[in-house]
């Protein structure tokens, strides 16, 4: 049997495929972690409560009597200030009720939210929410359009 010596071993090669191994799970690693901190806001603003309700920029509901009575739900999304696609409201406020008396809370957008509890209405749905991660924790009736809401279909 006749050896081969024209054949050598490289040593390199595992080691390549190693280092390609480890800087590939490195990335994937980075980009889960930067998925799973997505940035949401972690405090309320810090401007003041204002005293006045300020009007919505969308239709609101004409005639209290005619709205629904509040429906419990459950499920987890992120507050908007965006109304037709446009930022319009930079701090979302929260309301007592759908009735809009007072205000009970604010919220930067994309701060993250359960939802509790939802108010069909003629003219503009209610939510009443609970912040999640946020310090000191908000809660209160929220528009509609300020929320991203789940596809019910």
């Amino acid at each position: 049997m006749k050896a081969n010596r024209n054949r050598t071993f490289d040593h390199r090669f595992p080691a390549r495929w190693l280092l390609v191994w480890l800087v590939v799970m490195v990335a994937l690693v980075a980009t889960a972690c930067n998925a799973a901190s997505a940035n949401y806001p972690t405090t309320v603003p810090s401007a003041a409560i204002p005293t006045e309700i300020p009007p919505l920029p969308f239709a609101s509901n004409y005639d209290p009597t005619l709205c629904g009575i509040p429906e419990q739900v459950n499920f987890t999304t992120t507050v908007t200030g965006e109304y037709n696609g446009e930022l319009i409201q930079p701090i979302i406020y929260l309301y007592d009720s759908h009735l809009r008396n007072a205000i009970t809370g604010q919220l930067f957008p994309g701060t993250r939210v359960k939802v509790e509890l939802s108010q069909t209405n003629p003219a503009l749905n209610y939510y009443f929410v609970r912040t999640i991660d946020l310090d000191p924790p908000q809660s209160g009736w929220i528009p509609e359009p300020f929320l991203i809401l789940p596809d019910r279909s």
